[in-house]
C-alpha cells in the first residue's frame, strides 16, 4: 500500500493507495477488486475506489469538517476542498486513464451550529438545492442524476422553486415563526425567499427544522437514495498540478462521523435527529440567538 506526500500549491497532502480487498467466505481466498485512493492528512478527507474494470470509479467520502486534511493542519475549506477533489481526479485519471466517470451518492451532512449550542447536521445536497437550485457536486463539478427518468423530473421540477408559494407557511418552531414570517409575506416566491435567506449568517440555523420537507414538497422528492455521475471529460473537470515530495510507509483506518445531540451527546447516525424529535419537540425548541433578535 504505497503512501506518498504531494505539494500543490494549496498544500501538502497524503496520498495513499491501497488494494481492495474482498474475502471468498467459501475458499477464503482475498480476491483483489480494485484500489482505494485516499488523500488528507491525519485524516483521509477524499477517497475513490477504481475497480480492476470498468470506466467507472466511486467516490466514497469527501468531508473536511473534521479538519486534518492537510499534513501541515492548515485550513481546507471553500475552493480548496474543490482542488482536492479535483486533485484526486488527477491522480485517478493519470493512473488509471480507463476512468472516464465518477460516481457518488450524495449523502453528505455538514454540522450546523446552532446558538443553543447543539449541532443540527444538514443535508449539503438539499440545502444548496433550497439556496442555489442545484447541489454543491453540480455547482462545482457538473454532477447529474444517473437515472435518467428522475434527472428528466429533477430539471423540470426545480422550475417549481419560482412558481407562487402558499401565503403562509409553517416552519416549525415558535421562534422561526417569529423571525420569518415576517420576511416570507413580503416575497410571492421560493426562489424571492431562499435569496434574503442567503443573506443571512446563520442561514443554516434559520433553515435546520423545515428545509429539507419543504424542497421535498417544491420538486417532488430530495432524491437521497438516488446516484450521481460526473462526467471527467466535462469543463468543470481540470487537471491539478503536482509534486511527490517523498514516499513513505503504510498505514490505513477509518473514522466515524460524529454528531452533536441536542443534549451534547455525540451521535453516529444524522437521520437520528429526523427521526427522534417530535413536532412538539421541534416548535418549543429554543433558539437564544434569534430569541434576542425579536426581542430587538
Amino acid at each position: 500500500m504505497p503512501e506518498h506526500v504531494v505539494s500543490t500549491s494549496f498544500g501538502k497532502f497524503r496520498l495513499t493507495i491501497s488494494e481492495d480487498y474482498v474475502i471468498d467466505y467459501m475458499t477464503r481466498e482475498q480476491i483483489l477488486l480494485g484500489h482505494m485512493v485516499s488523500l488528507g492528512g491525519k485524516n483521509d478527507c477524499v477517497q475513490i475506489n477504481v475497480p480492476l474494470q470498468g470506466d467507472v470509479a466511486k467516490m466514497l467520502h469527501v468531508g473536511a469538517e473534521h479538519g486534518g486534511c492537510e499534513i501541515d493542519d492548515n485550513e481546507i475549506r471553500g475552493q480548496k476542498i474543490v482542488n482536492l477533489v479535483l486533485l484526486a481526479f488527477t491522480i485517478v485519471t493519470q493512473s488509471w486513464p480507463q476512468i472516464k466517470i465518477i460516481e457518488l451518492e450524495d449523502r453528505y451532512h455538514f454540522p450546523c451550529k446552532l446558538s443553543n449550542g447543539t449541532e443540527f447536521p444538514m443535508s449539503l445536497a438539499v440545502y444548496n438545492m433550497a439556496l442555489h437550485h442545484k447541489t454543491w457536486y453540480e455547482m462545482k463539478f457538473g454532477a447529474y442524476l444517473k437515472n435518467p427518468s428522475h434527472r428528466a423530473l429533477y430539471e423540470t421540477h426545480m422550475k417549481g422553486f419560482d412558481d407562487p408559494h402558499p401565503q403562509t407557511f409553517d416552519f416549525k418552531n415558535k421562534i422561526l415563526d417569529e423571525v420569518l414570517g415576517p420576511i416570507f409575506v413580503t416575497t410571492k416566491t421560493w426562489t424571492e425567499f431562499f435569496n434574503i435567506i442567503k443573506t443571512k449568517d446563520n442561514r443554516c440555523e434559520l433553515m435546520s427544522l423545515w428545509y429539507k420537507s419543504t424542497v421535498g414538497s417544491i420538486i417532488g422528492t430530495t432524491y437521497d437514495n438516488d446516484n450521481w455521475l460526473i462526467d471527467l471529460s466535462n469543463p468543470l473537470i481540470h487537471p491539478i498540478e503536482y509534486t511527490i515530495l517523498k514516499k513513505g510507509g503504510s498505514r490505513r483506518r477509518t473514522r466515524k462521523m460524529k454528531y452533536k445531540g441536542w443534549g451534547g451527546a455525540e451521535i453516529d447516525d444524522p437521520v437520528f435527529v429526523y427521526n427522534n424529535l417530535s413536532y412538539s419537540e421541534m416548535y418549543n425548541m429554543d433558539f437564544p440567538a434569534l430569541r434576542k433578535m425579536i426581542k430587538k
